[in-house]
């Protein structure tokens, strides 16, 4: 039979609620970011007590970075960019799950032709993009669950503009000023 059971998370007391084979809490305050080390110990009713229980817990609670060159609203004289986006889990982390991310492209998921890893993702479209607007996103999660995750629209012009005016070149005017 158990007669107390003490704890600390992080060296701070940790106040459990006991049943006959389980114990819970709930901390009185958010856990900070990182690894602490929960110890638990139980004494007996004779006045044993247990070695202590250790368990090691690592609170992840931001989301990655994600940062897209080029950036939103960006015109790009070439119809075959290479998208490029950076992957930053702050500190301290959990780490980014390459399996996780997802890029698209104009609202297709083109991940599978992407270069991915934890820490950057480049592209590069297989066809030239049509001229215009296009849209691109990535999004990746930690092994905390978090999700970072960013989009951005750019702009295809690959055409230079063209001059019209009148008169034409080598015309003769009977005005001294044309308009």
């Amino acid at each position: 039979d158990v007669g107390s059971l003490t704890a600390t998370l992080g060296g701070a007391p940790v106040t459990f609620t006991a049943g006959a084979a389980t114990a819970t809490f709930t901390p009185a305050s958010n856990l900070s970011d990182g690894q602490s080390v929960l110890e638990v110990r139980i004494r007996d009713l004779a006045g044993h007590v247990s070695a202590p229980a250790l368990r090691t817990v690592f609170i992840d609670t931001r989301a990655a970075v994600v940062t897209l060159t080029p950036a939103d609203g960006a015109n790009l004289a070439s119809a075959s960019p290479t998208l490029r986006a950076t992957l930053i889990d702050p500190s301290p982390s959990s780490g980014i799950q390459t399996g996780s991310i997802v890029v698209e492209l104009d609202g297709q998921d083109v991940t599978a032709v992407a270069t991915v890893s934890a820490s950057e993702v480049t592209f590069t479209p297989s066809a030239p993009l049509a001229e215009g607007s296009h849209s691109w996103s990535v999004r990746a999660l930690d092994a905390a669950a978090n999700v970072g995750a960013t989009s951005a629209t750019l702009f295809v012009d690959t055409r230079a503009p063209v001059i019209a005016s009148t008169p034409s070149d080598n015309t003769t005017l009977n005005v001294v000023t044309p308009t």
